[in-house]
């Protein structure tokens, strides 16, 4: 089974896990508004996501100097 989702926005991303050391089930989850999506995936794959994450995170200016958001003419 495949399956493509994709969120202009996400309002939430997180990591999860499920059972004990050794036998253990990881998961990836994302929400946007009503619209969620979990993902069952390896150990290291949430690994390397959240390593990519906390770099792009690292990157982004302090938050006084980040542009204020403003509503969206329609």
């Amino acid at each position: 089974m495949s399956a493509f989702v994709e969120f202009d926005d996400v309002d939430e991303f997180s990591a999860s896990v499920v059972g004990q050391p050794g036998s253990r089930v990881f998961f990836l989850n994302a929400r946007s508004g009503p619209h969620r999506v979990t993902l069952r995936c390896q150990k290291q794959q949430v690994k390397a996501i959240a390593m990519y994450l906390r770099h792009l995170l690292s990157d982004l200016p302090p938050p006084e100097h980040r542009p204020t958001p403003t509503p969206i003419d329609s």
